[in-house]
């Protein structure tokens, strides 16, 4: 199973992505992780710029997922990027699960 996990950016490169990371593969162990962090996407100018991002360069990779895993910021919180990621998951209609 190929697993799409979506996190904040700030939280690429931490213990804390390590750690999410590590509990999908106990929840899924013999699945594929796609990190977002690996897609070598330009930087967004403003929101509109982030959308067109988005679509063109993580909604394909989503699309050859068969789930789609993510977690909020620290203050519990998503970020527009992984909020329009749910919501195209949930038109593909993959299952979805929040890592805490």
């Amino acid at each position: 199973m190929k697993i799409y996990y979506a996190h904040p950016v700030k939280e690429y490169n931490t213990l804390e992505e390590e750690y999410n990371i590590e509990r999908i593969i106990e929840l899924y162990p013999e699945s594929e992780i796609v990190n977002p962090k690996d897609v070598i996407a330009p930087k967004s100018k403003d929101i509109i710029d982030a959308l067109n991002i988005i679509e063109k360069y993580f909604f394909p990779i989503i699309k050859g997922c068969d789930m789609f895993c993510y977690s909020k910021t620290k203050k519990g919180k998503l970020t527009y990027g992984i909020k329009k990621e749910i919501e195209y998951a949930e038109i593909l209609g993959l299952k979805i699960k929040e890592i805490k």
